[in-house]
């Protein structure tokens, strides 16, 4: 074999056990990259319940039906689709308690309970009057998100991982040495945080005047404050060095 090929295939065989060095025996640097932001909800969910009565559990029904018909109608009205308008839970039986005495109108019940998503919150408040003024039972479950929560969360990681970098070049700087390439990626890590400034408790229906508690204060007529989401990102890497 000649000699010039025996030096390539040891030099070649050399590479891979060069580059398998373990990190920390090798000029490195680590840091730890953290963003915040703070994100508003836009989006909101609400939920209210009907009650029908009637001679047939089919009575019944039919007579929740028209009630939440009675309330749907006006909010397509105000913008809202049939797809932000959902059944979310039902049940019917004999109505046990509240029959009347000569008539069997009243002997059986049917509970519908809706959901209601609304996308544009500057309609959250008519949305929720125009629910309350309908014979509902209950109105609850006010609960604020984010339409698109996964862009958010990449724009802190970004964020992050960007803050990383540019702790890493001004250390590098003050030390007099290059920054080289990344030579490992830690965690990388999205946590949510929900703003508990504002909180909003409903309870309504013709038998119970609607009232809106928000920061444990009552209002008669309130504009509901959404939530605020926060972001906190952060980012571990370690970069190499050199002279």
């Amino acid at each position: 074999m000649r000699p010039a090929f025996c030096l390539l295939l040891l030099l070649l065989l050399a590479l891979p056990l060069a580059a398998q060095t373990p990190i920390q025996e090798r000029p490195h640097l680590t840091v730890r990259g953290q963003a915040q932001v703070e994100v508003p909800a836009d989006r909101a969910t609400i939920s209210f319940s009907v009650k029908g009565v009637g001679a047939s559990l089919e009575a019944a029904v039919a007579a929740a039906e028209a009630k939440i018909r009675a309330i749907v109608t006006p909010l397509q009205a105000l913008g809202l689709t049939e797809n932000d308008i959902a059944t979310s839970h039902f049940q019917s039986d004999e109505n046990e308690g509240d029959k009347a005495f000569f008539s069997s109108r009243r002997d059986y019940r049917a509970v519908m309970y809706v959901e209601v998503t609304v996308d544009e919150l500057d309609r959250l408040t008519e949305t929720v009057g125009i629910i309350s003024e309908g014979d509902i039972e209950t109105l609850s479950d006010l609960n604020f998100s984010l339409r698109d929560p996964l862009a958010h969360q990449k724009h802190v990681r970004l964020q992050a991982v960007a803050d990383a970098r540019q702790q890493a070049e001004e250390i590098a700087k003050v030390l007099g040495v290059q920054l080289g390439s990344v030579l490992l990626v830690g965690d990388v890590q999205v946590l949510e945080d929900r703003s508990d400034r504002d909180h909003l408790y409903i309870r309504g229906g013709r038998s119970q005047e609607v009232s809106y508690y928000v920061d444990g204060r009552a209002y008669e007529e309130a504009t509901l404050f959404g939530q605020r989401f926060r972001l906190n990102a952060s980012a571990t890497i370690t970069f190499g060095l050199s002279n």
